[in-house]
C-alpha cells in the first residue's frame, strides 16, 4: 500500500498527512516497540504496515471497518494495532512535544496563529487538518445559533 503512495510526494502527503522523510523518522522511532515476530503459523504484520494503518486511521477519522478492508487486517486486529502503535508513538515523542503551560503562554501562541492567519480565525489556538467533527448545539440556543446545524 505505501508503495503506491511513494510514487508521488503529493500523494504520500495526502494519505499520510506528512512527508515521506517524517514517516521514515517515525517508523525508525517506533519499530523496536511494534515489531512482531513471524511464526510458522502466520506472517506478522510489519511495523511499516502497523504505522501506516495507524496514521491512516488518525488522518481519516473513519471507521475501523472501512480501514480494515483497505489495509487487509481484521477489525479486531486493527483495533489492537492502533492502540499499540499509539502507545509506542506517545512513548517515543512525549518528551519532544511542548505545550504551553500557563495562560500567558497560550495567549502568546494564539496571537502567533492570529497574526499568521491575519485575524481570519479569532480566538482559535490551532487547527487539526480538515477533519469534520460533530458539535452539539448549546442548550436553549433555539433555531438560530452561532453553531451551524
Amino acid at each position: 500500500m505505501i508503495e503506491e503512495y511513494r510514487r508521488s510526494p503529493k500523494h504520500f502527503r495526502q494519505h499520510m498527512r506528512m512527508s515521506e522523510a517524517s514517516y521514515i523518522k517515525l517508523l525508525n522511532l517506533v519499530s523496536p516497540l511494534i515489531t512482531k515476530k513471524t511464526t510458522n503459523m502466520r506472517r506478522s504484520i510489519t511495523a511499516h504496515e502497523r504505522l501506516t494503518a495507524t496514521l491512516q486511521w488518525m488522518a481519516s477519522g473513519g471507521s475501523l471497518q472501512k480501514l480494515s478492508k483497505n489495509v487487509n487486517i481484521s477489525t479486531s486486529g486493527l483495533s489492537g494495532i492502533i492502540v499499540e502503535t499509539l502507545d509506542a508513538l506517545i512513548n517515543k515523542v512525549k518528551d519532544q512535544m511542548v505545550l504551553p503551560k500557563t495562560n500567558n503562554e497560550w495567549l502568546v501562541e494564539a496571537e502567533k496563529i492570529r497574526m499568521k492567519h491575519k485575524g481570519v480565525f479569532p480566538n482559535v489556538l490551532g487547527c487539526i487538518d480538515g477533519s469534520h467533527i460533530e458539535i452539539t448545539k448549546p442548550p436553549k440556543s433555539g433555531r438560530r445559533s452561532s453553531i451551524a446545524e
